[in-house]
């Protein structure tokens, strides 16, 4: 049967023909010019010594202690730890770009 000699019921013909609003022209134009790429997350890579790399999400960190001279832990709310112990270590607080007020 020829898709020219079917019939829409009236109900179905009003919801497929109803134009939806829009907005002004000025105001898409705006929108579309806020509308960006995805930024990529940043990440801390543990690298170990076996070749094996692990990332953590830099935005659910949630603690790092510095012990002088062989330990740095880090700790994120969900739960990970990461224990970093080598010496000599200097403190993170030395390689900070931005001050703390």
């Amino acid at each position: 049967m020829a898709e020219a000699n079917l019939k829409r019921p009236a109900h179905l013909t009003e919801i497929l023909n109803k134009v939806s609003p829009r907005h002004e022209p000025e105001v898409e134009e705006a929108t579309l010019k806020e509308a960006r790429l995805a930024i990529p997350t940043p990440m801390l890579d543990v690298v170990f010594r076996n070749g094996n790399v692990r990332s953590f999400n830099y935005a659910y960190l949630s603690e790092v202690e510095f012990k002088p001279g062989d330990t740095l832990t880090i700790r994120y709310s969900t739960g990970a730890e990461i224990v970093i112990e080598a010496g000599p270590l200097q403190s993170p607080a030395k390689g900070t770009a931005a001050p703390r007020r």
